[in-house]
């Protein structure tokens, strides 16, 4: 790869690594999406008091203080208090007291699933309901002095995802008109891997426009006023969506000891007369993020999915990934497949700056008179040269678009290989996990700077930098002092490269490798070229 291209994506990955150290500086808490999903949801706030005009208003007693926030995201269960269900796909736990989804576990993958505590009513987190075991579910029954009762019913669809049901019954004259639900909660310090923490947002859609803001860093509570379509929490390779078929025109965002949580607000509504309850069913998701399943899943939440800037163009290697797993039923082959393809596209680009660069080392030496002849008379010197460019027919910054025209490829390619779900646990040659480092072994202590994994994938891929950069076509150089720092950018490149991907996910790495090989074979083949 040219190094003018090496050395721009090596300062966007020091700047990316520079500003995920400080991102909870940098994130303010509004922003222009949270701004624009306001002004556009204005038009809907306070519409809850006319859902039903004709109907009689529920009235009663005050509803009781909402409990403290921590607890409702309290981590600590007790076994007495668990309900256990397991699906196809996942191990759930939902909690008696609260009556709640407390938390999931991915069997498929082996992995604990960070979004907990779906589903609890803040005015009644503490009651612990009476449990009635379902054929696909569970049901919290609860009754209240006053003769109403609460009734909280998850069921197991299908597809595997969820619907809870809450029901009021015998609510005219009761506290009970409307209530604050919890849409999930999670800790991003949980995880380990800093990488994995960056990665949480917080989702939601209202009237079609969509509101990313990321978890870590923020401290703020907020709210978005106006109808919630869905609501949800994502992060590297899962997700947890709520989808209210009713109407909610408030969505709290609240930010406690590094755990954020998100409730629905359920306005104050009004009943049909002769009528006594009140039935409001959510839909819910839990799981991989995966387009197809969360799309069948409700029309609108797979934009839940984003790769980021380059998104669109990540979706479209997502397609050819795919295709070519289908073809080899493997991520590994799919990756190297995907990663000639790429090349084969960007090669004319990559080519043209090949041949610049080769023209303007032809030209080197009549620079050279040049300087020299005219060193005297710089403005001279300057018409001289671009008569030479025009006569050569060379353009110096023909190079240089070619290589800049690439670099949104490879983010788009970056940020897909960092967060597509199906590389975890996948397997190639000796690689364990796509979507880890390459382990090829494991010590039994720390070593400095390197852990206690031995990844020897990106070192061969330094080393296959190293000869790369050693037939690359060089820029013309100027001085003495030029060829030696050039030869030290070529020792040199290899070397942070090598520390940049040690610790990233070998499919990503497995994809620069293999870009670096055919790089070098093309780089070598032009090398002596006339």
């Amino acid at each position: 790869m040219d190094k003018r291209l090496i050395l721009a994506i090596t300062i966007s990955f020091l700047f990316l690594a520079a500003y995920s150290s400080v991102a909870k500086k940098l994130y303010p808490v509004e922003n222009k999406n949270v701004t624009a999903y306001l002004n556009n949801s204005q038009a809907i706030s306070g519409q809850a008091e006319n859902i039903n005009p004709d109907a009689s208003v529920l009235v009663g007693k005050p509803i009781e203080k909402p409990a403290p926030a921590e607890q409702c995201v309290s981590n600590v269960l007790e076994e007495k208090d668990l309900y256990k269900i397991n699906t196809d796909g996942l191990e759930l736990k939902f909690s008696k007291r609260g009556g709640y989804l407390a938390e999931g576990f991915d069997k498929e993958r082996k992995f604990p699933l960070a979004f907990k505590n779906i589903g609890i009513i803040k005015e009644w987190s503490e009651i612990v309901f009476k449990t009635v075991e379902l054929p696909r579910g569970v049901s919290f029954e609860y009754t209240f002095e006053d003769g109403s009762s609460l009734k909280k019913v998850f069921r197991i669809k299908s597809d595997n995802s969820l619907e809870l049901t809450v029901v009021f019954y015998n609510v005219n004259g009761s506290s009970i008109n409307s209530y604050i639900i919890s849409a999930g909660s999670a800790n991003p310090l949980e995880q380990k891997d800093p990488m994995d923490q960056r990665y949480f947002e917080i989702c939601s859609l209202a009237k079609d426009l969509v509101v990313r803001k990321p978890v870590l860093g923020q401290k703020n509570n907020y709210s978005l006023d106006g109808r919630i379509q869905w609501i949800g929490l994502r992060d590297r390779y899962f997700c947890s969506i709520v989808v209210p078929e009713l109407f909610v025109n408030k969505a709290d965002v609240e930010f406690l000891d590094k755990i954020v949580t998100l409730s629905l607000v359920v306005p104050q509504r009004s009943i049909p007369k002769g009528e006594s309850s009140i039935e409001d069913v959510y839909k819910i998701y839990l799981g991989p993020q995966e387009e197809k399943r969360i799309k069948d899943f409700s029309n609108g939440t797979e934009q839940i999915i984003n790769y980021g800037f380059f998104d669109s163009i990540s979706k479209v290697l997502l397609v050819c990934l795919r295709f070519f797993h289908k073809l080899s039923n493997s991520w590994g082959l799919a990756i190297l497949l995907v990663t000639i393809l790429v090349y084969i596209v960007l090669f004319p680009l990559s080519l043209k700056s090949m041949v610049s660069m080769k023209k303007m080392q032809a030209l080197a030496p009549k620079m050279e008179e040049l300087k020299i002849k005219y060193k005297d008379n710089p403005k001279k010197l300057n018409i001289e040269i671009m008569e030479l460019y025009k006569r050569e027919k060379a353009n110096p910054f023909a190079g240089c678009l070619p290589m800049i025209l690439q670099i949104p490829v490879f983010f788009a390619l970056y940020q897909l290989l960092m967060r597509f779900i199906s590389l975890k646990g996948a397997s190639f040659l000796w690689i364990k996990d796509l979507s880890e480092p390459d382990r090829l072994f494991v010590f039994n202590q720390n070593i400095p700077f390197i852990g206690n994994d031995f990844n020897i994938l990106p070192i061969l891929m330094a080393i296959i930098m190293f000869f790369q950069q050693k037939f690359t076509v060089k820029p013309a150089s100027s001085s003495p002092e030029m060829e030696q720092q050039q030869k030290i950018m070529t020792m040199l490149m290899p070397v942070i490269f090598g520390v940049l991907f040690y610790k990233m996910s070998s499919g990503l790495v497995l994809y620069w490798s293999i870009n670096s090989l055919l790089m070098f074979l093309f780089q070598w083949k032009i090398s002596k070229a006339k």
